[in-house]
């Protein structure tokens, strides 16, 4: 009764992954076609944009860096989908899902380490480009590092009981 739960749940979940993975994109390029290439890219009110001054490459380069942070994201959503493709076949307790879970909780690290990044070269790329005056921003958000760091020991954990049932299982 359980499993079907669980399988139940796992379908649920991987759909609704699925269709952040399918959305993402979408909603992306609508925030690029009514706000413009720095719809994402976090500028401070403060800082003047030079708008006159983009041109194909210098959109691309601040649409790059204005993506990292959401790229990651994506990178979570992915673990995710394959975790819940094998909640929903009935595979709970398997190194594959230890591995993924493992995974999406290093994910959740690196957003805000990839964040923090983010906000500190985009005022000096930005100005160097010339699209934007001069600036550097930094914003240092631990919410994700938090979770994810907890996720990464909870993995451990589920390691270490995995090996002990299975050396338990071996104990005659």
């Amino acid at each position: 009764m359980q499993v079907e739960i669980v399988k139940a749940l796992g379908r649920r979940m991987k759909w609704l992954t699925m269709l952040l993975i399918v959305i993402t994109p979408i909603l992306l390029i609508g925030l690029f076609m009514t706000q413009g290439p720095f719809a994402l890219a976090n500028i401070p009110r403060e800082v003047e944009i030079f708008p006159e001054m983009l041109n194909w490459v210098r959109v691309i380069i601040v649409v790059l860096l204005s993506l990292l942070t959401t790229v990651t994201y994506v990178f979570g959503y992915f673990y995710m989908y394959k975790l819940f493709d094998l909640y929903s076949k009935g595979i709970v307790f398997d190194k594959i899902n230890i591995l993924l879970i493992h995974k999406a909780g290093v994910v959740l690290i690196v957003i805000d380490i990839v964040s923090l990044l983010q906000k500190l070269i985009s005022g000096p790329v930005f100005s160097y480009l010339g699209v934007t005056s001069n600036y550097v921003s930094i914003e240092i958000k631990i919410s994700m590092l938090v979770v994810g760091v907890f996720i990464v020991l909870i993995s451990k954990v589920m390691t270490i009981a995995r090996d002990l049932f299975e050396r338990d299982q071996l104990t005659i």
